[in-house]
């Protein structure tokens, strides 16, 4: 279930841009006096807790994906690392590290406006391509 959930982190910054839906998680915050540090598993909706300053919601991934493409037309598009084998014709598909384009969906031809710069486990990569979609909004 590792990778089911969006990080503390991002969770915060989506916070912070209005995410504002109903999940399955919530994480105490840390200025909270009470705050056990376990990520606690319900079913949080977003009227009871989103509100409230000691409570960060903490979305599944495809619910981060949903959102940015649904209120801001942002599409996250993995991309497989190439590596050359032997010759410049011959590739091999890397199925461990990627990047991610973030495309407009207002762009009639998908153009990516920015790319992630590193190679990184998927899950790595499309943290980093979802913290750069929320400083593009």
């Amino acid at each position: 279930m590792k990778h089911l959930f969006v990080t503390y982190e991002i969770a915060k910054l989506l916070k912070q841009e209005g995410f504002n839906e109903n999940c399955f998680s919530s994480m105490q915050n840390e200025n909270n006096p009470n705050k056990i540090k376990e990520q606690e598993f319900c079913f949080c909706p977003s009227q009871v807790n989103f509100n409230r300053n000691d409570y960060t919601l903490i979305p599944l991934y495809q619910q981060v994906i949903d959102f940015l493409m649904k209120d801001y037309k942002l599409l996250l598009v993995p991309i497989p690392v190439m590596l050359k084998i032997s010759s410049a014709k011959t590739r091999l598909i890397h199925g461990d590290l990627f990047r991610f384009d973030i495309c407009s969906l207002n762009d009639e031809n998908f153009k990516p406006i920015y790319t992630t710069k590193k190679d990184l486990p998927y899950y790595k990569a499309l943290d980093e391509a979802i913290k750069k979609s929320l400083e593009l909004i």
